[in-house]
């Protein structure tokens, strides 16, 4: 595995990786790194490790899959991990559904759910973020076993990507304050993509913005940075401004829009 990336979170990704061939046996396909590792901008200290499993079928032991992977998590680096069906990836239609799904988030919940002797349904579920996921993998995701990404996903248009992400756009009125700098970056990714149709790391975006956004938000945009790249302590923000920052980002994401410069 020729990663640039820290002994440790290497070590982790071997661990998965064992996990997956173990666990799913002749029904794993492949498994794909996507996000900040992906692209090159990990910081151990702050990143996920997210990975996209594909399987030929539903996983027969997602119990087991899960108590495992919240064995690796967070040792050093929280894991993201998504587990989709081959056939599913084929339909436009489903290309937002998963069999399986581990992050941080849902780790109280697991827990709670084993404790109190529950199993884990075979429900079909769906995730919005699925699409912008496999649009980075497509363009810079890594195969890390398995078949080649591009005999398995779908090519994500421009259309699809900027929904999936947009999603996030509509979270951050009301969630801004609880972890301000990913949002200001997340929105510098939908304003850079949007303006360039270019898929790029919440580093590369917030790098751009700083250059290309007014002065006014520069701040609040090199603080965001810092604190992404472990360079500054969690520091408090401007909400006002950050405000101001969300309504200028929702007034150039409408007029995009409407021109379908996107398309």
């Amino acid at each position: 595995m020729n990663i640039n990336i820290p002994k440790e979170s290497k070590e982790q990704i071997i661990k998965i990786l064992d996990l997956c061939k173990s666990k799913l046996k002749e029904n794993l396909v492949g498994v794909y790194l996507h996000g900040s590792l992906a692209m090159g901008c990990f910081n151990k200290d702050k990143s996920d490790i997210d990975i996209i499993v594909v399987m030929n079928e539903a996983a027969n032991d997602k119990d087991g899959i899960i108590k495992e992977l919240m064995k690796i998590s967070l040792k050093p680096s929280p894991i993201e991990i998504s587990f989709l069906l081959e056939d599913k990836l084929k339909n436009p239609n489903s290309i937002c559904h998963y069999d399986l799904h581990y992050s941080e988030y849902w780790r109280e919940k697991y827990t709670n759910m084993f404790l109190e002797n529950k199993e884990l349904g075979k429900d079909i579920l769906e995730d919005g973020d699925l699409p912008a996921h496999i649009r980075v993998i497509n363009e810079r995701g890594i195969n890390l076993w398995g078949k080649d990404k591009d005999l398995i996903f779908p090519k994500i248009s421009n259309e699809e990507y900027l929904k999936s992400i947009l999603d996030d756009f509509e979270d951050a009125w009301e969630s801004f304050y609880k972890k301000p700098e990913y949002y200001i970056l997340n929105t510098c990714r939908i304003l850079n993509f949007l303006e360039t149709n270019k898929v790029t790391s919440k580093r590369e975006a917030g790098e751009w913005a700083l250059d290309i956004l007014p002065v006014r938000f520069r701040a609040i945009i090199k603080s965001s940075l810092d604190i992404y790249d472990g360079r500054k302590m969690v520091t408090s923000f401007n909400n006002k401004l950050i405000e101001s920052f969300l309504v200028y980002a929702n007034e150039n994401i409408m007029k995009n829009l409407e021109e379908k410069k996107y398309v």
